[in-house]
C-alpha cells in the first residue's frame, strides 16, 4: 500500500509518435503503453494522450478522440487525458487493451486509430489463503522423530514478493515447540521427539501464513494422538495385612490392590491372576480394585510364609503384563500339642544309685512358636503310692530330665512306671502324656545267707549224724543258702574251705549237697568238721561261710558226748580286737620287765644279801587286767589275767576269761607265750600282723579254725575211742 503513491507519480508512458503521415493516412500503427498500479484511485489520470502522441494540443482540439474496450475502465476527458473511470483489480485482469480513435471535422470524416496497452501492476491487496481453515490429523504415538505429521498450504493471488508466503506457529507453547517442528517455506509439520499418548492425547496449534507484503492468515490444526499398547499395567497394593492367623476362615481379606494402565481402550483393560499355587484367590471389588482373600486352609507349621506374585495383563496387541510380589506371614496359633520323641520310654537304673542322680531324659517338641511351643514337663501319675512318688522321682520342668530322689533297692522295688506330661504354654494349653518305665537293675550288694545249717536256740552249732556204714555217694546233708540279689549276683556256688579229713566228703558245686566220697576208715575220726563257703556270681563276688559238724554214729546217744565242748567260730572283728589286746599286754609286759630289770640291777649292786636273796626263791606276781563283758561300742570285749614269773624263760601269757560273744584264736596265744624268750621280736611281729590284718583276714580265719581243731585233738581221740 505504501508504494501506491510512488507508482502513481511514476506513470510510465510509452508513446509512439505516428507523425502526420500515418495520421493522415487513417491508421496509426504504433501502440501507446501504460503501466499503472491496481490500487490507483478512480478518476486518476492514466496519461496525457496529446503529449504521449507528440501532438500539439491545438491540433487535437479539432479532432475528436475516444477510446473503446471490452470493459469500459477508462475514458478520455476534454483535456485529452486518459482517465481511470473504474477501480482496477490486477487479480481479475492484469492488462487492458484500448483502441484510441481520432476523427477529423471534415466531410466525409476521416479517422485514425491506435492501440493503447495498459498493464496493471500488482498491489499487495490479497492476504494468503489456507486450503483449510481447520486441519484435523491423527498420529500414532511413538512414531520416530522426523516423521511428517501434516503439510499446510496457503495461496496468495498477488504476485512476486506479495505472493511469497512464509509459515510459522502463531502461538508456541513449550509442549508444542518441544514436540513438533515447522518448515517455514513448505508448511510441513514434523515430529521433533517421541510422541507419547500418555503425556498428551491431542495437540491444538495455530499456523500463520504471511506474504511478502506483510499480509497474513492463520489456520487451526487439531492433532489427535492414537494410543499404542506401549504401557504394561501396574499393580499397587493399597492395604496388606502384615500377617494372617493360620486358623483364618475362608474368604478372609488379606490385601487390597489396584491396577493402573496408562493406555486406553482395550490396551487399558487389565486382568489379574496369581502365579503360584497358593490357598488364595483374587476377587474384583470395583473399577480396577481387587481383593486378595483366603481360599484354603493355612498351616504355619508346613508353610510359615507365602510369596504371592500377582500378574496383571492388558488386552492390547500384543498384550503386555507386569507382576508384583507380596510376602504374607502366617501367624502361629496353638493348634499343635507337644509330641514326645518316643512313644514309650524304658530306662534301667542300677540300685544303690546316689540320690539326685539323673536316671532318664524325656524330650518332646512342639511345632508351634513362642509360648505355644514352649514345653514344661511334670509327673502326673505313677504306679507307686501317691505319697511315695515324690520321694522316688522328680522331673525338671524345663529340660525333661528325670532324677532319682532316693537310692533304689532292687530287692525292694524292681520296677516302677511314671506317667510324664508335656504341656505347652498356649491358650488354651495343649498337652500329651508318655509312660516311662524304670527298671531297677541289681547290684551285688547282698552276700549269700545260709539257711542251713542253722545255729541252735542257744547259739551253738548243730550237727548231723552219718551212719558208720555209709557208702560213697551217701547224701549226708545239704547246705541251703539264698541270695537276695538276682541274676548272676544270686547264682550261688559252694566250696569246701576246710575239712578235718580231706577227701572224705564231696560238696555239690551248685547244689550244696554234702555226700560221702569214700567209706569211713579206721583212722578217720568219728567227729568231722567241714567249713563251707557259699559264693555268689557277682563282681566282685560276696560270700558266706557255714560250719558243718558231722558225727559218724549209728544212734544219737553215741554222738552226744563232748559235743558241748565245741568252740564257737571266731569273728574277724573279734580277732582284730584280740590283736589290739595282745599288743597292749605285750607293751605292759615289756614295761614291767624293764622295771624289774632296773630293780634287780639296783639290788645286785646293793651289799645286802638279804635283799638279793628274796629273788632266789620263786617269785610269783599276779597282775590282773579286766574289762567288763558289758562293753559299749569302742571298748574291747575281753577280760584276761597276766601271770609273770621271775624266770624270764618261763614267762607265760594265759587268757583265762573271754566274753561269750568272742573267743580269741589259739595261734595268737602261742605267739604270746614266746614273749619271755624273745620279747623284742614278739612285739615287732605283733605290730606287723596288725598292719597286715585286713589282707590276711581270710587266711587267718582258716588258721584259727585249724588251731581250734588241734587243741581239741585229744577230745576227738577220746570221742573216737
Amino acid at each position: 500500500m505504501g508504494n501506491s503513491a510512488k507508482q502513481r507519480s511514476r506513470i510510465q508512458r510509452q508513446v509512439l509518435f505516428p507523425f502526420l503521415l500515418p495520421l493522415f493516412c487513417g491508421t496509426l500503427s504504433e501502440q501507446i503503453r501504460y503501466s499503472i498500479p491496481e490500487e490507483m484511485a478512480r478518476g486518476s489520470v492514466v496519461g496525457n494522450l496529446a503529449e504521449d502522441l507528440g501532438l500539439q494540443v491545438q491540433d487535437l482540439l479539432s479532432r475528436n478522440l475516444r477510446v473503446s474496450a471490452e470493459k469500459q475502465y477508462f475514458t478520455v476527458n476534454t483535456e485529452n487525458e486518459l482517465v481511470l473511470e473504474k477501480p482496477l483489480d490486477r487479480e481479475q485482469q492484469s492488462s487492458h487493451l484500448l483502441v484510441l480513435t481520432a476523427m477529423d471535422g471534415g466531410n466525409p470524416v476521416r479517422t485514425g486509430t491506435t492501440e493503447i496497452r495498459i498493464k496493471v501492476t500488482d498491489a499487495n491487496d490479497n492476504p494468503p489463503v489456507f486450503s483449510q481453515d481447520e486441519y484435523k490429523v491423527n498420529l500414532r504415538e511413538n512414531v520416530p522423530p522426523g516423521t511428517s505429521v501434516l503439510m499446510v498450504t496457503a495461496t496468495d493471488l498477488d504476485e512476486g514478493l506479495n505472493a511469497e508466503i512464509t509459515y510459522s506457529f502463531k502461538t508456541l507453547r513449550d509442549d508444542i515447540g518441544n514436540m513438533f517442528m515447522l518448515d517455514h517455506q513448505s508448511g510441513e509439520i514434523k515430529s521433533k521427539d517421541l510422541i507419547d499418548f500418555e503425556i498428551s492425547s491431542s495437540y491444538t496449534m495455530s499456523i500463520e501464513a504471511k506474504d511478502g507484503g506483510g499480509m497474513a492468515a492463520e489456520c487451526k490444526i487439531i492433532l489427535d494422538i492414537l494410543d499404542e499398547n506401549d504401557n504394561a499395567p501396574d499393580v499397587v497394593f493399597t492395604s496388606v495385612s502384615s500377617s494372617v492367623p493360620e486358623d483364618a476362615e475362608l474368604g478372609t481379606v488379606i490385601a487390597l490392590f489396584k491396577t493402573y494402565d496408562k493406555d486406553s481402550g482395550e490396551n487399558g483393560k487389565v486382568t489379574c491372576l496369581i502365579k503360584e499355587n497358593v490357598p488364595f484367590r483374587i476377587e474384583s471389588s470395583a473399577n480396577n480394585y481387587y481383593k486378595l482373600v483366603t481360599e484354603g486352609a493355612l498351616d504355619r507349621e508346613q508353610t510359615p510364609e507365602y510369596n504371592i506374585t500377582i500378574i496383571a495383563t492388558d488386552k492390547g496387541e500384543p498384550p503386555l503384563s507386569s507382576s508384583t510380589s507380596v510376602t504374607l506371614h502366617i501367624a502361629d496359633v496353638n493348634d499343635n500339642p507337644p509330641v514326645f520323641h518316643q512313644d514309650f520310654y524304658m530306662v534301667q537304673v542300677s540300685e544303690n544309685n546316689p540320690p539326685g542322680a539323673s536316671i532318664a531324659h524325656v524330650s518332646a517338641s512342639d511345632s508351634d512358636l513362642g509360648p505355644n511351643g514352649h514345653i514344661s514337663y511334670s509327673i502326673v501319675a505313677s504306679d507307686l503310692e501317691p505319697r511315695a512318688l515324690s520321694s522316688y522321682a522328680s522331673v525338671n520342668s524345663q529340660s525333661g530330665v528325670v532324677f532319682a530322689q532316693r537310692a533304689f533297692d532292687h530287692e525292694q522295688l524292681r520296677a516302677f512306671e511314671l506317667t510324664l506330661q508335656a504341656r505347652d504354654h498356649g491358650l488354651p494349653a495343649l498337652s500329651v502324656n508318655v509312660s516311662v518305665r524304670v527298671l531297677v537293675g541289681d547290684r551285688n550288694d547282698n552276700a549269700p545267707r545260709v539257711l542251713y545249717p542253722a545255729l541252735g536256740p542257744d547259739g551253738s552249732a548243730l550237727f548231723d549224724t552219718v551212719p558208720l556204714a555209709a557208702q560213697p555217694g551217701y547224701l549226708v546233708t545239704k547246705v541251703v543258702a539264698i541270695d537276695a540279689d538276682s541274676g548272676h549276683n544270686a547264682w550261688l556256688s559252694y566250696h569246701v574251705l576246710q575239712a578235718s579229713e580231706p577227701g572224705l566228703f564231696s560238696l555239690g558245686f551248685r547244689t550244696g549237697e554234702v555226700r560221702t566220697a569214700r567209706a569211713l576208715g579206721e583212722r578217720d575220726a568219728a567227729r568231722q568238721r567241714l567249713l563251707v563257703a557259699v559264693r555268689d556270681g557277682g563282681q566282685p563276688p560276696l560270700s558266706a561261710t557255714a560250719t558243718l559238724y558231722l558225727v559218724f554214729a549209728d544212734n544219737l546217744q553215741e554222738a552226744l558226748p563232748d559235743l558241748s565242748n565245741r568252740l564257737t567260730p571266731s569273728d574277724p572283728q573279734a580277732e582284730l580286737q584280740f590283736y589290739l589286746v595282745v599288743a597292749l599286754a605285750l607293751i605292759s609286759v615289756l614295761f614291767l620287765l624293764a622295771v624289774i630289770l632296773a630293780i634287780a640291777l639296783r639290788l645286785r649292786r646293793s651289799s645286802s644279801p638279804t635283799t638279793w636273796g628274796c629273788f632266789q626263791s620263786a617269785l610269783c606276781s599276779k597282775t590282773e587286767f579286766g574289762v567288763s563283758a558289758n562293753y559299749s561300742e569302742g571298748t574291747l570285749p575281753y577280760s584276761y589275767n597276766l601271770y609273770l614269773a621271775s624266770d624270764s624263760g618261763k614267762t607265760k601269757l594265759n587268757l583265762l576269761t573271754k566274753t561269750p560273744e568272742m573267743a580269741p584264736p589259739q595261734d595268737l596265744c602261742k605267739e604270746a607265750s614266746l614273749i619271755g624268750e624273745k620279747s623284742r621280736e614278739i612285739l615287732l611281729t605283733v605290730h606287723v600282723k596288725l598292719g597286715k590284718h585286713r589282707q590276711k583276714l581270710d587266711n587267718h580265719l582258716s588258721d584259727c579254725e585249724a588251731t581250734e581243731w588241734r587243741n581239741s585233738g585229744t577230745q576227738q581221740s577220746d570221742f573216737k575211742n
